[in-house]
């Protein structure tokens, strides 16, 4: 069922792009999850890491942040949960042009005060900070 429908969804998305000029295609969008699985097979093949200052982000050379450290780290830590390396890879799927960012925010799946304290507040740190530095046309918080 989901492969189909990625695979419906890819073919729409096609479409739009292929009639879309070249700048319309490179969107920039960030992943605020439980961080990358950088090793993971489909991630390695087709994550572009964004270069450092490239379209006027200023990131990093990873394209990626740790905001659970402080001050936030640049150090792929491992996506222990799994959930922010499963949107990356929709994402890569279905906008392959598209620079991806990565912010890890959360630990775990349970995203709330309680069993993530400060998560709102990493939450709104990242999305103010993202789209100030260039790095993102669209946000994505799962």
């Amino acid at each position: 069922m989901t492969d189909k429908l990625i695979k419906n969804i890819q073919k729409n998305t096609e479409k739009l792009f292929n009639d879309a000029p070249e700048d319309a295609r490179k969107v920039k969008i960030a992943v605020l999850d439980t961080g990358i699985d950088a090793t993971h097979e489909y991630i390695k093949k087709h994550w572009k890491r964004p270069i450092l200052g490239a379209g006027g982000c200023r990131l990093n050379d990873a394209g990626y942040l740790d905001f659970l450290t402080t001050p936030p780290s640049a150090e792929i830590v491992e996506d222990a949960f799994g959930h922010g390396t499963h949107v990356a890879g929709i994402i890569l799927q279905l906008a392959p042009d598209a620079e991806l960012y990565v912010a890890r925010v959360f630990r775990s799946g349970s995203f709330d005060q309680n069993s993530e304290p400060g998560c709102a507040q990493r939450v709104a740190e990242v999305s103010n900070i993202l789209p100030a530095r260039g790095c993102c046309s669209a946000l994505t918080i799962n």
